[in-house]
């Protein structure tokens, strides 16, 4: 470049690469300072500024991975409606979801951990008052548990009790919190299984059973697999939901350790309708209190 010292200015040219043309530009030169320091001071700035931008974006994906849990969060507490004992199971293991949340990934966590609580009492209340009602629980065969059960006894009872029914007899399965959702995709639901999931919204994951098949799922059923999936999210208000369905094995778990996050790969999308889903869930909710 044409630079005499002192000079309070350089002429440059700025090189467009997009498009190949240069521009002739001015660039003043502070008093005491040559071309080349001022050129170091330049990339040093350009250096810090790059390594900000990667910390800022970072920060970023890490706030909008909390946000979409929060959402998720609230969205699996208004889902329990106290149907049947595994409604208050689903709501314990949601308030010490919450609780652990809250000590190490944000603040802004705690802010659900008063509405679990309150779940929980009123999930305690409603018990009690069955109880009351109905008079002493019993088991089912009358006696109490025997000391001593097996492992898989003792396996069986530590199983949650995920949100389930049938159609075309083949099992649909829904989890209630993260922890269950986490359960389904990962342990329960197999590979080749129809995962299903509302678009673009906290919900359950909901998964038809039809590895325990032969034969392709009925259309039927997978409809009444996405109905499930639209009332069981934070769209149940609306008249139809767009649902993802993809199979299981396609769905990874989301970086950030959080449970029931989850990214998937391909997959088609139909239409739920949450009225269907509700009254599904609730009739599958009053055989299963009934005893069926």
């Amino acid at each position: 470049h044409d630079w005499t010292p002192g000079s309070p200015t350089l002429p440059i040219a700025d090189f467009d690469p997009a498009t190949g043309d240069s521009t002739p530009r001015s660039l003043r030169i502070p008093p005491d300072t040559t071309p080349v320091e001022l050129a170091e001071t330049l990339y040093a700035r350009a250096a810090k500024l790059k390594r900000a931008r990667g910390v800022v974006e970072e920060l970023t994906e890490g706030a909008g991975r909390q946000e979409e849990y929060l959402g998720t969060m609230e969205c699996m507490l208004e889902n329990l409606g106290m149907r049947d004992a595994g409604d208050i199971e689903a709501a314990r293991e949601a308030l010490e979801e919450v609780k652990e949340a809250a000590a190490y990934h944000s603040p802004l966590m705690a802010l659900l951990r008063g509405a679990a609580e309150d779940v929980v009492a009123g999930a305690a209340g409603n018990k009690k008052a069955t109880k009351s009602k109905g008079g002493a629980a019993t088991k089912k065969g009358g006696g109490q548990a025997k000391k001593g059960s097996s492992p898989r006894q003792q396996q069986k009872k530590e199983t949650p009790r995920l949100i389930a029914l049938e159609h075309s007899g083949i099992a649909i399965l829904a989890g209630k919190n993260n922890k269950q959702n986490d359960l389904l995709t990962f342990s329960v639901a197999h590979r080749t299984d129809p995962w299903l999931h509302a678009l673009g919204v906290p919900g359950s994951h909901v998964v038809l059973r039809t590895s325990t098949t032969s034969l392709p799922p009925p259309p039927a059923a997978l409809q009444a697999a996405a109905d499930v999936a639209a009332f069981l999210s934070r769209a149940r208000g609306a008249s139809r939901v767009p649902v993802t369905v993809v199979a299981a094995g396609r769905v990874r778990r989301a970086r950030g350790g959080m449970k029931g996050m989850v990214t998937f790969e391909g997959g088609e999308t139909m239409e739920g309708v949450p009225e269907r889903g509700r009254i599904a869930v609730e009739a599958a909710a009053a055989r299963a209190a009934a005893g069926e």
